[in-house]
């Protein structure tokens, strides 16, 4: 069953790609976040409310939500919602190929583990797939800073998910998914709202229509209270490294549900950065033993 979920997990924030996008063609970035959060601590906390309660954190619980909020809500989000305004959904949803390949370097850093030879091709392949990606198909783009910066934003949300995951497999110790996800996502809620006003939030509520909260509703309850709190389920059950795995799916959901939704032109750089980059995270992911160092 937790394999159902993590599938559909990914179908989920494959789809929140195009919704996200949309959303950001009529709203600031962080005000579309900002009602996300909004919708998802409403019904997050009424859920935690109802099946378990108001928890009793220690210190060390509180300090990993804190963290869990600042990296898998604010950061992720400021740079998810921002990257989706400067470039298309589906080069955004390649690019997060790059998820579980981060975390498995991040893994054998922290935990001093040995990363085998395979995994080591497939960490380069997928860095040579991401820069093609970013560049698309001209390195000298990057050197030369004639652009790119979508493709870099999007870099940063990879960096700030990868960080959301080391937390929960680290810190999260004693509370359930749904207590956990609950309580980061309501600090990440109280940490976007500074920047959701900045940007005008005041002066766009009272002339939203619809479509907006359509697309917050979306990105509120499949794209973050069912999602998150299955991503955190899976990792309590079957670990951070093979739950990650699973991320693999987003890019292949969001380029194909931005194709066929949103009419999205993938150009052969694109195409061939991102078969770099999958093949890159398979290679990495293979199941195999890992040995510690020393």
């Amino acid at each position: 069953m937790i394999y159902l979920k993590l599938i559909l997990t990914t179908l989920f924030w494959g789809g929140s790609f195009i919704a996200a996008h949309v959303a950001v063609g009529s709203l600031p970035p962080m005000v579309a976040a900002w009602l996300r959060f909004l919708i998802a601590c409403i019904c997050l906390f009424g859920l935690m409310y109802r099946k378990e309660g108001l928890p009793s954190l220690s210190k060390q619980q509180l300090l990993a939500v804190f963290g869990l909020g600042v990296t898998g809500i604010l950061a992720y989000n400021y740079f998810f919602f921002k990257g989706l305004s400067l470039i298309p959904a589906s080069r955004a949803a390649l690019l997060v190929a790059l998820n579980p390949i981060l975390t498995v370097v991040a893994d054998a850093l922290i935990f001093r583990r040995r990363l085998a030879l395979s995994r080591l091709v497939g960490v380069v392949l997928s860095l040579v797939g991401t820069v093609w990606v970013v560049s698309q198909g001209n390195p000298d783009f990057l050197l030369q800073m004639h652009g790119g910066m979508g493709e870099l934003i999007i870099l940063g949300a990879c960096l700030s998910w990868v960080a959301y995951t080391m937390i929960s497999k680290l810190a999260v110790t004693g509370l359930s998914p749904l207590t956990s996800t609950t309580l980061s996502s309501l600090i990440g809620f109280v940490l976007i709202t500074p920047f959701a006003l900045n940007e005008g939030l005041i002066g766009f509520l009272p002339g939203l229509h619809m479509k907006d909260w359509y697309l917050a509703a979306y990105l509120a309850i499949p794209g973050t209270v069912l999602a998150f709190s299955w991503y955190a389920e899976g990792i309590k059950a079957v670990g951070a490294q093979r739950t990650i795995i699973f991320t693999n799916l987003v890019p292949v959901f969001g380029v194909l549900l931005s194709v066929i939704l949103l009419g999205e032109h993938l150009s052969m750089a694109t195409l061939l950065g991102g078969c770099l980059t999958v093949v890159g995270v398979f290679l990495t992911n293979r199941p195999q033993p890992v040995k510690a160092v020393g």
